[in-house]
């Protein structure tokens, strides 16, 4: 039997783009509820704001939290912007996943088909095999005929050349 040898490869990277997504967007979350925190009464800690009523501020220290809270957001547009960059590599492996299945299942019906014209094909060489000794003994009948003719007419042509010449 010929056999074909079958690659069953199976791509699936969408849970690690998956769990990377949730990781880079839980990051965030925690950022956005960190620098919505603020030290005061009560305050559970985090990034200070003037409008508590906790400690103040000093102007310096209100720009460091705005270059930050800026750089954040810088930050959190970045890894949204990855984020959609991890969703379509999701996706596109996704397709690659089916496509992959497709051409699996398009590979095994190509080989059960190489298969049964394999084993037709044995059965018409068989075929041709015994036609072809059927036909072998016919013409060995033949030849066999043609050279008792010529050996009749040799003798036939021999008698009468004898018979001529009187030996």
């Amino acid at each position: 039997m010929f056999m074909i040898f079958q690659s069953q490869v199976s791509i699936s990277f969408l849970p690690y783009f998956e769990a990377l997504y949730m990781h880079i967007n839980s990051s965030r979350i925690y950022r956005n509820t960190k620098t919505n925190n603020k030290i005061g009464k009560g305050g559970s800690g985090g990034w200070a704001s003037s409008e508590t009523d906790g400690v103040e501020l000093t102007h310096q220290q209100h720009q460091m939290l705005q270059t930050i809270q800026s750089r954040d957001e810088d930050f959190d547009m970045q890894l949204d912007q990855i984020g959609e960059g991890i969703q379509d590599l999701a996706e596109i492996a996704q397709m690659q996943n089916e496509e992959v299945k497709r051409q699996n299942q398009m590979l095994d019906n190509v080989g059960t088909k190489i298969d049964a014209a394999h084993d037709h094909i044995e059965n018409v060489n068989a075929k041709m095999k015994e036609t072809l000794q059927q036909v072998r003994s016919a013409d060995k009948v033949c030849v066999d005929i043609m050279c008792i003719v010529l050996m009749v007419g040799l003798a036939a042509v021999l008698y009468q050349i004898i018979k001529k010449n009187g030996i």
